[in-house]
């Protein structure tokens, strides 16, 4: 089963996979923020742990290939955020096309491993478990 289709430009695949909205913490709909332009971020983590999220020196432990976002890969990110807390995931170069279907498949695969959304840029995005 895939999270998010890879690769999609339709709209009715596009529409298929967002048939069940992800919603941020304040209960916002994450399609609602992304078409106004707002990032999902999650704001409630620590100085230290952002300060992490954006070091350039953080690995990419989890790469999104041209299968999209499968069910092995939300395992294997639950499996690491168990293990470390903080896990880089990079999307392979065209399989998310634009910023708006980028966010909401990492909002997506964060609701999905129960995470939150510390930092994204461009086809990285930095999860975390919210433990210390």
């Amino acid at each position: 089963q895939h999270w998010f289709p890879a690769g999609t430009r339709d709209s009715e695949s596009r529409m298929a996979c967002s048939s069940s909205p992800v919603r941020t913490a304040e209960g916002l709909i994450v399609r609602d923020l992304i078409s106004r332009g707002v990032l999902p971020i999650s704001g409630d983590a620590p100085k230290a742990i952002i300060r992490q999220a954006k070091d350039r020196s953080l690995a990419v432990t989890i790469r999104i290939g041209k299968e999209g976002i499968t069910d092995s890969v939300v395992s294997e990110l639950s499996d690491q955020l168990g293990k470390r807390g903080l896990v880089k995931a990079k999307a392979n170069r065209g399989m998310l096309n634009g910023s708006s279907e980028r966010l909401e498949a990492f909002a997506a695969l964060a609701d999905a491993t129960g995470s939150k959304l510390i930092h994204s840029r461009g086809n990285t995005a930095v999860f975390w478990s919210g433990s210390s």
